[in-house]
């Protein structure tokens, strides 16, 4: 039962190591005239950030197969 927590854990870490990246990512970002670029969206901080925000959530799911969702969602 220990492991479903340490899933928890995980997706927490995880959440705010994205959130961090991404949070890098828009202070490097340049826009012209309001357009997104090439170069911000293949941004390797952008990038990274986003597969990170979106990894988060399979631990989260493979905790809720043991947790109560009412413990489970006071982490998330």
């Amino acid at each position: 039962m220990m492991a479903e927590y340490y899933f928890l854990i995980c997706m927490i870490c995880l959440t705010v190591c994205g959130q961090l990246l991404i949070k890098v990512a828009s202070s490097k970002v340049t826009l012209k005239r309001g357009e997104l670029t090439f170069k911000t969206l293949t941004n390797p901080w952008l990038v990274s950030g986003v597969l990170v925000t979106f990894t988060a959530p399979v631990f989260y799911f493979l905790a809720l197969r043991k947790i109560d969702l009412s413990i489970a969602f006071a982490f998330s």
